[in-house]
């Protein structure tokens, strides 16, 4: 099977070289990831064929760079979303008002009524003062800091990222290399401590010790290096998270400070709720028991407490399936038989029939 699998992946090996020497935009793909194909599908499924080099320490630090990665999309996405939000609701506060100003204006119906009445005055006056008052906040500098400022320096950190994810794959290339050149000397060596080599083959293992030699510089190197560069590339990013993290954070409190102090110093919140409500209910009730007592729509509910004519409960059920019964207190049923209905709470009925009396499933049954 070790045979059969090796000439599998040295082609699929060829055909991906080939297949690079007739691409015209080497840019847009990595190859050496397709190259490596037959070394990564070995690593991913433990290939009992060979030793595979493990540095938890590195994939550690892989794994903390991934996630930062992950955390850094998703600040770009919703401050994104956030900076072109607080505007958004600033326009669409002062549509809503004008919208309620065109609906309240106490002049609209002059040409029907000349008289004017004074809460539909105040009630507009109100509206328009608290449109003037949301075109007073101004979040300007907080959106274009964002947009300018904060984005801007995540996409560039963004851009950093992917750097550093090409200095691990061009690691990654290095050890699947030299795994490979490693899995293929020490079948070698294994051979020829068993049986008398090639001449052939002992020109191969000199190459392959070779090889050896040099693809574990080449890993150690860039190994060495990022295991001593990523703990603190890591803990720099995470300061920059947190900062942009604070930043945002005051930028949404700004902003609703300013909206909160305008309308506040204009509209004083009322610490009473209750005289809010009796308020509306004195100007609102007469209206409302007038449109109840109208015959036309008749609209009244029921008094709190009063009791709903209940439905009849059922008093007889007919039997769908078979129930011999397991327990003294079972009733044994046939199909058909017509059954009285003594107590339907439950899963389990007590009924009657035949003049025994005794519980029953309820899905064998069908309501008459």
């Amino acid at each position: 099977m070790g045979s059969e699998f090796k000439k599998v992946t040295t082609l699929v090996t060829t055909q991906l070289k080939q297949a690079e020497k007739r691409m015209w935009k080497t840019d847009q793909h990595d190859w050496n990831k397709f190259k490596h194909t037959p070394q990564i599908l070995k690593q991913k499924i433990k290939y009992a064929g060979g030793s595979y080099t493990v540095d938890q320490e590195f994939n550690d630090l892989e794994q903390a760079v991934i996630d930062m990665d992950i955390q850094v999309k998703k600040m770009l996405k919703y401050i994104k979303v956030f900076a072109e939000g607080m505007p958004q609701i600033l326009s669409s506060s002062t549509k809503i008002a004008e919208a309620f100003q065109n609906l309240m204006d106490p002049y609209s119906n002059l040409k029907y009524d000349t008289h004017v009445l004074q809460g539909a005055f105040d009630t507009w006056t109100r509206i328009t003062n608290y449109k003037h008052k949301i075109k007073d906040v101004h979040v300007d500098i907080e959106v274009n800091d964002l947009t300018d400022t904060v984005i801007k320096k995540l996409e560039d950190f963004s851009a950093i990222l992917k750097s550093v994810f090409k200095k691990t794959s061009i690691r990654q290339g290095a050890l699947l290399d030299y795994d490979k050149v490693y899995n293929d000397h020490e079948a070698l060596v294994l051979k020829q401590e068993q049986t008398e080599l090639t001449l052939a083959q002992n020109n191969n293992l000199f190459a392959l010790k070779r090889k050896l030699d040099e693809y574990k510089v080449k890993y150690d190197k860039i190994n060495t290096i990022l295991k001593k560069e990523l703990p603190i590339f890591i803990e720099h990013g995470r300061e920059i998270i947190g900062m942009i993290q604070v930043y945002v954070y005051f930028a949404h409190l700004t902003f609703c400070y300013q909206i909160s102090i305008q309308l506040q110093v204009r509209f004083p919140v009322e610490k009473d709720v209750n005289a809010i409500i009796n308020e509306f209910t004195k100007k609102n009730e007469p209206i409302a028991e007038e449109i109840e007592s109208l015959s036309l729509i008749f609209t009244q509910l029921p008094h709190e407490g009063a009791s709903q004519p209940s439905l009849p409960k059922p008093t007889h059920c007919v039997a769908m399936y078979d129930f011999d019964g397991r327990e003294d207190s079972d009733l044994p049923i046939k199909k058909g038989d017509i059954i009285a209905l003594l107590d339907t709470d439950g899963d389990w009925w007590k009924g009657q029939v035949h003049g025994k009396i005794g519980y029953f499933p309820s899905s064998y049954v069908k309501i008459e």
